[in-house]
């Protein structure tokens, strides 16, 4: 894998990664080294793809950031095991494989391996001048270009329809100024609609002048008219009382009105009310009204609002109280048509018991029926669903059977393709080094005879095991037929013979004592399997680094629980504040 890493390394260094040249393999590869030719990479194979190449400080953004990182290369294609513990806490396989696969994706431009590599100047420089040209070839457009010629809002007092199209076309273009810049920027709103309201609408009643229009206030709630002020001291109640409801037409009929938005100086002394609930009328009535015949208005009018309120209130509780009694009525209604059915039945009560008893016998007998019709029609499509159990749990075998072989063609397909990625790497870097040629050549036909070799040695162990398993199979087969036929011949003259009966006795102790043989020798050589199984195991568990992985995890946990405290503390300071 020396090979591999170097043309990893050399990719890396390639893309401006931050890498010391005393690294030589993916072992000595930092996590943010990692991260840093993941996004990079990412980028170059999706130009839309935008992330930081940087990891965060909070772990839970660690966390996050990871795990996004690795969903974007699994969307890339990418079939083998990765997560957000690859960035973390990978191993150098983990490592190396999802580098060779974000190598191989990436475009033919980018994986060509140059000797030369752009210092952190050079690379400054080019930077600098890409965002030059980006700039001055960037094509900027006004605001205003996207916007339609015509609006359809002419400016007050242009009389649009006194110009010929092109006329006001010209006019648009070269002399109309934007809205913005028409009036006032306070005025534009009530002006626009002051002037579409006039085109737009029959304008039926004319506008209240502003001595009529400027005390009045509109409501829309209440219906009570307060008069506040300058009601004569020597009017009669009744009078009052007539002033007071010739107002109120006069308000109502005003409200009746449907006119368009008022002008400027109109809305200065204008003003709607949507949320109170009265309409005051302030300078309309003479100022010389006592104050005592304003008190008693204002207690009578309190009264009546307050006895209005009673009888709104009593009103409710009646409308309550009749939809109780109406569920009262029809729950009587429902006994009493239950009782009048049994007074009916109660002079022939005997009839009507026999009528019901024989219609419960019928009912039960008809039960009876259906369930032994429901046996009887059950039983098929029970004996159909345990067969079509038994076949699903056999399919289920089978199902499992191919998913490990496609597991196991997976990894080989994988292993193959990172070993033709690697011998088509040492090809591309061939021809610049001349002078390696002959070396890196010759490693990969060794690499590809070794690989070779394995391959024969793998199927010759497989043949043999096969042989020597079938040969085990005769010997066993012989020896039991031996036994068996030694053990018939001799056992006939057992009654006869006292050596008969010796030689059996030795016969059936020594096939006893070679089938503990065989047992012990079997158990030795699954023991012996089993303790390769646990050193490969074992091996594998130190390739991964779970150590250093352990020791790295123990500090994000330290690291995290600092920064919960950070926050506990910060929020209790707040709740204090």
């Amino acid at each position: 894998m020396e090979e591999v890493d170097k043309i990893i390394i050399v990719t890396l260094k390639s893309l401006n990664c931050d890498i010391e040249e005393d690294v030589s393999s993916i072992k000595k590869l930092t996590t943010e080294i990692f991260v840093e030719a993941v996004v990079k990479m990412i980028h170059i194979i999706d130009p839309t793809f935008q992330a930081s190449k940087t990891l965060p400080n909070s772990m839970s953004a660690k966390y996050k950031y990871c795990a996004e990182l690795s969903d974007k290369v699994k969307s890339l294609g990418f079939q083998g095991d990765i997560g957000y513990q690859t960035f973390l806490y990978g191993n150098e396989i983990e490592v190396r494989r999802t580098l060779m696969y974000l190598i191989e994706r990436l475009p033919r431009e980018q994986t060509k391996i140059s000797t030369h590599t752009d210092t952190k100047l050079e690379a400054f420089k080019k930077k600098l001048s890409q965002a030059i040209v980006e700039k001055v070839t960037s094509s900027k457009t006004n605001k205003f270009i996207s916007m339609p010629l015509e609006t359809g809002i002419v400016k007050p007092g242009q009389a649009k329809n006194s110009m010929t199209p092109r006329e006001w076309r010209e006019y648009c273009i070269k002399h109309l100024k934007f809205i913005t810049h028409q009036v006032e920027p306070k005025l534009i709103f009530p002006s626009i609609i002051t002037l579409n309201a006039y085109e737009g609408k029959e304008i039926k009643e004319p506008f209240p002048t502003i001595e009529e229009d400027k005390e009045v206030h509109y409501n829309h709630n209440q219906t009570e008219v307060n008069i506040s002020n300058s009601i004569p001291r020597d009017v009669s109640q009744s009078d009052l009382n007539k002033l007071s409801q010739s107002i109120q037409s006069e308000v109502e009929e005003f409200n009746k009105l449907k006119r368009p938005f008022p002008t400027i100086e109109e809305d200065k002394e204008v003003h709607y009310n949507h949320n109170q609930t009265e309409v005051n009328i302030s300078n309309s009535i003479p100022r010389d009204i006592s104050q005592s015949d304003l008190n008693k208005l204002s207690q009578s009018i309190q009264s009546e609002v307050e006895e209005f309120n009673k009888l709104k209130k009593e009103y409710k509780q009646l409308e309550k109280m009749k939809k109780e009694e109406e569920i009262q009525l029809n729950k009587n209604k429902k006994n009493i048509d239950i009782n009048e059915k049994i007074n009916i039945m109660l002079p022939d009560s005997d009839d009507y018991i026999e009528k019901l008893e024989s219609k419960i016998n019928g009912a039960h007998e008809k039960m009876k029926l259906l369930q032994e019709q429901w046996e009887e029609a059950k039983k098929p499509y029970l004996e159909e669903k345990n067969k079509r159990s038994k076949k699903q749990n056999n399919n289920s075998q089978y199902y499992e059977q191919l998913r490990q072989l496609r597991e196991t063609a997976q990894v080989l397909r994988n292993e193959y393709e990172i070993k033709t990625l690697a011998f088509n790497k040492l090809n591309e870097n061939l021809p610049k080094k001349s002078v390696n040629r002959s070396s890196y050549t010759k490693r990969i036909l060794e690499i590809i005879n070794n690989i070779k070799k394995q391959d024969l040695d793998i199927s010759k162990i497989i043949n043999d095991t096969k042989q020597v398993q079938k040969q085990l199979n005769n010997v066993n087969g012989k020896i039991e037929r031996c036994f068996t036929l030694a053990d018939e011949m001799i056992f006939r003259d057992v009654s006869r013979d006292e050596m008969s009966r010796k030689a059996y006795k030795y016969l059936v102790t020594l096939h006893t004592d070679c089938n503990d043989i065989v047992k012990v020798v079997t158990e030795i050589g699954n023991l012996k399997k089993e303790m390769k199984n646990l050193e490969e195991q074992i091996d594998l568990l130190c390739s991964k680094n779970i150590g250093e992985n352990l020791l790295q995890i123990q500090k994000d946990i330290q690291h995290m629980k600092s920064e919960s405290t950070a926050l506990v503390n910060q929020m209790k300071a707040q709740s204090l504040e």
